[in-house]
């Protein structure tokens, strides 16, 4: 079993000197992922979810920091997947949720 590596829970400030070519290209493919999966059903795009990745990072910039001194890049590509995933995923579960103003005066004249 790998050992595992604590890391410091978000702080407050953010840092975007975190931001170098690696991580945006680690934002990069994560973006691409969940707007594959979940761009067709959300207003997401994967710009959306590229400029929220920057800021996970840069919001996380400690976390980040660790991945990359431990050379666990591939980590910071699964972390940074799985948060846009879950913004991805709510907003998902919000628009299916709801109905659009069609349908709902179609069922009120009913």
């Amino acid at each position: 079993m790998a050992p595992t590596t604590e890391y410091p829970a978000a702080d407050t400030t953010i840092d975007w000197s975190v931001i170098t070519p690696l991580v945006e290209e680690k934002a990069r493919q994560a973006a691409a992922h969940c707007a594959e999966q979940y761009g067709k059903q959300t207003l997401l795009d994967r710009d959306d979810l590229f400029q929220e990745a920057l800021i996970l990072c840069a919001g996380n910039a400690e976390r980040v920091r660790g991945y990359l001194s431990a050379g666990e890049v591939n980590h910071l590509y699964v972390w940074l997947r799985g948060k846009i995933q879950d913004k991805a995923r709510t907003e998902y579960q919000r628009a299916s949720r709801s109905i659009s103003y069609e349908v709902a005066v179609e069922a009120w004249s009913e």
